[in-house]
């Protein structure tokens, strides 16, 4: 009779414990705010591991001083270039949007199964870093940065002579 209950008492711990866990796994939100481009490419690398085939929001909020919306779409184009290009999500499975200011940081947040699953915090005026972090410049992220300032040749439309 003890050794029924025991075993009985191992075999609930055994399939009780591990639900705890994954329910706890699955509260817990990444929150990002070194934006630093190799930390947040592993963590949007992590988010495509633990939300693949799942439906991905990404919301983009200006924060303390910004005012130029643009920023925001920005933001959303490195991260959705990064899910669909990089990753090779489906373009249906990612949805962005443009939420109300936040005080403080600006930030991107993910929302995938049913969730908020990843807060990614940017300073003022920066883009969301994580895509091109090998140093070059590619056309697919930052499409609307400025390059750097190139000293402009003058021509004339006239014939000199």
């Amino acid at each position: 009779m003890l050794r029924k209950a025991v075993t009985t008492v191992l075999l609930l711990t055994l399939f009780v414990l591990p639900t705890t866990a994954s329910q706890e796994e699955r509260a817990r939100v990444i929150t990002a705010e070194s934006n630093r481009c190799e930390d947040n490419s592993s963590y949007f690398d992590l988010i495509d591991t633990e939300t693949r085939g799942e439906l991905l929001i990404f919301i983009a909020r200006l924060g303390d001083g910004e005012l130029n919306r643009s920023l925001n779409w920005r933001r959303l184009h490195n991260i959705r270039e990064y899910f669909t290009y990089v990753r090779e999500v489906p373009a249906h499975n990612v949805v962005v949007a443009e939420g109300e200011p936040v005080k403080g940081r600006g930030r991107v947040e993910v929302f995938a199964k049913g969730r908020l699953f990843a807060v990614f915090t940017v300073g003022r005026a920066e883009d969301l870093s994580g895509a091109g972090c090998e140093g070059g410049r590619s056309w697919r992220f930052y499409p609307w940065r400025k390059s750097p300032a190139v000293p402009a040749v003058r021509t004339s439309s006239k014939a000199s002579g």
